[in-house]
């Protein structure tokens, strides 16, 4: 993963570094790359009105280290989150791999940590989703890490990149991922365009672990159809698009019903018109065997004014500030009593009837309480 200073000085022109100071969430790790000393000491004085005094020095260092060959690759030797504290901001980083202010967390697997759910100004994913086979949770992930107002930035493959990762995005995906989700667009554009890319860049990547795919390779240098194809120039070009997270709903997923042909049944559309994604509505199911609602409801009254009612207000938002959804059930001590749960972002409630009533695990008394 990297972050070029073009993309920044974009960024910025678009608003989404306005506020000095804010906390920045780093979808993987990211190299900085092409920045001049110049323009980091000046980022940095334009953010922090008290930079150290070796300013210079450390602009000369994101130099040296952010170089970058289009042929060898960049040095990976300046880090982007280095210049962001550096002008003023909280950094963080998520990665499957240790990097740079970094915590370790995969994206097919779990959920983002209470600590950082909402707690960002700005969360950006340059060239990290396309790597993850689970891309429902993924997105989910950044959205739940965003501040209501704050801004989620991407940079991902477009075109080409054939050899690079598993996804590549379109403008109808990111377009529909805005209207689902209630995001404004603040920024969009593409980038790119270079490269000679060949169709086959995979298939010669992969053709010493399956045997068949060297037929293929050898197809391309006789046969007419694969000669025309190997001799394509597959250019690689990036999509940019910045949201505005706008409400604190919970995130939805996205249809695409474009090539359809017969009726979709409500079993399917119900999921997507209703807050919450179809898992969390089986959550619910779940959920209403045990939940007491006129407890819940009169310890929470803003649970009144949910839309989806006070049960998904619970698996939306009351867990996160450590509601109890029964009076015999404490939210805070069994993550307390339960460091494991706590880690993995789970709602500890769904956790407990799930598995934890079978797993005999129990609750602490909050120590608050």
């Amino acid at each position: 993963m990297g972050m070029s200073w073009s993309w920044i000085k974009q960024a910025e022109e678009v608003g989404i570094f306005s506020q000095g100071g804010g906390r920045i969430l780093d979808i993987g790790s990211s190299n900085l790359y092409s920045i001049t000393a110049a323009d980091a000491r000046h980022f940095v004085q334009r953010f922090n009105g008290s930079p150290q005094s070796n300013l210079d020095e450390f602009a000369a260092r994101m130099e040296r280290g952010s170089g970058y060959d289009p042929v060898r690759g960049g040095l990976n030797e300046a880090f982007v989150g280095e210049l962001f504290e550096e002008a003023g901001f909280g950094y963080d980083a998520v990665d499957i791999a240790d990097g740079y202010k970094t915590t370790i967390i995969d994206f097919n697997k779990e959920q983002m940590p209470k600590k950082m759910t909402g707690a960002y100004d700005v969360v950006i994913n340059c060239g990290t989703t396309e790597h993850i086979l689970n891309q429902l949770n993924s997105f989910r992930n950044i959205h739940d890490a965003a501040k209501v107002g704050g801004y989620i930035c991407h940079q991902l493959p477009a075109i080409g990149f054939l050899d690079h990762g598993y996804f590549c995005y379109t403008g109808r995906f990111f377009f529909d991922l805005a209207g689902y989700n209630d995001y404004e667009i603040v920024g969009f554009w593409f980038d790119g365009g270079v490269g000679q890319e060949s169709v086959y860049s995979s298939v010669n990547s992969y053709s010493k672990y399956f045997p068949v795919l060297k037929t293929v390779i050898e197809r391309g240098n006789t046969e007419e159809r694969e000669k025309r194809l190997s001799g394509l120039g597959i250019p690689t070009v990036s999509i940019n698009i910045f949201y505005r997270k706008k409400s604190d709903k919970p995130f939805m997923g996205t249809v695409e019903t474009s090539t359809s042909v017969g009726n979709i049944p409500a079993t399917i559309t119900k999921g997507y018109e209703t807050s919450g994604s179809p898992s969390e509505q089986s959550d619910a199911e779940l959920m209403r065997k045990f939940f007491n609602e006129d407890f819940y409801m009169l310890n929470n009254p803003a649970a009144g004014d949910y839309p989806a009612g006070a049960i998904q207000h619970f698996i939306d938002v009351g867990w996160k500030i450590d509601a109890d959804p029964t009076p015999g059930f404490s939210t805070l001590g069994y993550l307390e009593a339960n460091t494991d749960v706590a880690e993995t972002g789970m709602n500890p409630f769904l956790h407990y009837i799930r598995h934890g009533i079978q797993e005999g695990r129990g609750w602490s008394k909050p120590r608050d309480s």
